[in-house]
């Protein structure tokens, strides 16, 4: 079994006696250390595990190694590729960073994916993190790292279900930092890449990249202008033009910058692109698990997003969903006991009901909630029992709009049903393909070959951060999605 991090060694670079002792603002260094520590395992296992199909996790680990001697910070650094098709990256504390499989999907060099890297060790060696954790006085060492920092989706806080509904994937930490902070991370970042010799213009390279996927996704979802809502630039607010400024303040010049760009698109042929078979597959509003051999279908307008502990959905303006199973399979509960002693035990349900939903026991009742961002909610809990399991389904609606929407909600619960082994083996993952241009081959020819509908095209200019008036041309390497 493959360890879930490697540590690279403790290193005595120039630090300040500061950084030696507790002067942060915030933690101590011990404490930073423990909770990093602490919550690691639990961020790997809400992202989906280690990434390590091609090695991937351990190319991960020799950029982040190269980099090192150059973060101007004694950490023991630690970098984790995750097994999430999301396009994110955070860093807690103590030196460990955290990218997804979804961020070298889209990047195009080695050199991007330094630069990602980069800038969450400039949150890590200026503490960004301990600061905040000390300002907000509410760090308990105990309590772990995630009930203080970030939007955690793996609890039952039904209040807080809408804001958190579009922002999905377990425990994804969408702690915002201010642009003062995100400055300063640039700087370091830039410092950091441009000192090891990578090409600083990576790092506003691919944040254009990343501004292009965001916005192609606001608009898959309806939402044009809604960027944020979509990519870690609603934890990272940046833009193309401050990094570029920045860079031509803080950034080393480089006789032969180096981008790696034929040597990474090697490494990342075959990487998986969106859902994995371990957490099921999405496509459009429909969830299928080939392992758990199960499918839904979400309501209509609803957007659907998968993590490792939920299948998360937002229609928008405070209405959501999230579909789950008890680990402990109910207890042996029938539905409508289970609801009321074990799920819903502290919220006071009304009308429950049995029901019986494709052959399988089921039980349903309605709660009055309260959400930050919508006011008064309206809560549907559905409870479904299948073999070796209790699926659990619950909607929320601002209380003004829960009698329009309650026949979706309850046409997406009937829904659920179980698949055959044919159903099942007919979903396979997508992979990213690294081809080659020859001469006639156009962008329409190879956006033919992905599965993405309307989308083809613009989902090969995105990930081939293609920008407007660029074209493709014989010699080239690109890259294409399919199974």
């Amino acid at each position: 079994m493959k360890s879930w991090f490697l540590v690279l060694p403790l290193l005595a670079l120039a630090a300040g006696p500061a950084n030696a002792q507790f002067g942060f603002g915030g933690l101590s260094a011990e404490d930073e250390r423990k909770l990093a520590a602490e919550q690691h395992p639990e961020l790997v296992r809400e992202h989906g595990g280690v990434y390590t199909e091609r090695q991937l996790d351990e190319y991960l680990v020799q950029i982040g190694l190269t980099m090192v001697p150059h973060a101007g910070e004694k950490q023991e650094w630690r970098f984790t590729l995750l097994d999430s098709p999301m396009v994110n990256a955070f860093a807690t504390t103590a030196g460990h960073v955290y990218l997804t499989r979804g961020i070298f999907a889209l990047a195009n060099t080695e050199a991007e994916i330094a630069g990602v890297t980069g800038h969450e060790m400039g949150h890590i060696t200026a503490h960004h993190i301990s600061k905040k954790i000390g300002k907000s006085q509410t760090a308990q060492i105990g309590a772990g790292l995630l009930g203080v920092l970030g939007t955690i989706l793996g609890g039952e806080s039904i209040g807080q279900m809408a804001g958190q509904a579009a922002s999905a994937g377990g425990a994804l930490w969408l702690q915002k930092f201010s642009r003062e902070e995100e400055t300063e991370a640039d700087t370091i970042g830039l410092q950091t890449i441009s000192s090891t010799g990578y090409a600083a213009e990576a790092m506003a390279s691919f944040m254009q990249s990343l501004n292009d996927y965001s916005a192609l996704e606001a608009r898959k979802s309806g939402k044009p202008g809604g960027e944020a809502e979509f990519s870690l630039l609603q934890s990272h607010p940046r833009t193309v033009d401050r990094i570029q400024q920045l860079q031509r303040q803080v950034a080393r010049p480089t006789a032969n910058p180096v981008w790696r760009r034929d040597a990474y698109l090697d490494r990342i042929d075959g990487i998986m692109y969106g859902d994995s078979p371990d957490q099921g597959f999405i496509k459009d509003r429909v969830f299928a698990h080939p392992s758990l051999r199960i499918t839904f279908t979400a309501p209509a307008g609803f957007k659907l997003m998968n993590s490792s502990e939920a299948v998360m959905g937002s229609g928008g303006n405070g209405i959501a969903m999230r579909f789950d199973s008890d680990p402990k399979k109910g207890g042996g509960l029938a539905p409508a006991e289970y609801l009321t002693r074990v799920w819903a035990v502290k919220t006071p349900l009304q009308n429950v009901e049995r029901i019986t939903i494709n052959g399988m026991p089921a039980a349903t009742g309605r709660a009055t909630g309260q959400s930050q961002s919508s006011g008064q909610v309206q809560l549907r809990f559905v409870a479904i029992q299948a073999p070796g399991a209790m699926y659990r389904f619950l909607f929320q609606a601002p209380a003004n709009q829960a009698g329009r929407l309650e026949p979706e909600f309850i046409k997406t619960a009937n829904s659920f049903r179980g698949i055959s082994a044919q159903e099942a083996n007919a979903w396979k993952p997508l992979r990213v393909r690294v081809v080659p241009v020859n001469a006639g081959d156009t962008e329409e020819k190879f956006a033919a070959r992905m599965p993405f509908g309307k989308w083809n095209l613009d989902e090969f200019r995105v990930l081939n951060g293609l920008r407007t008036g660029e074209r493709i041309a014989a010699g080239q390497r690109v890259k294409i999605v399919s199974e």
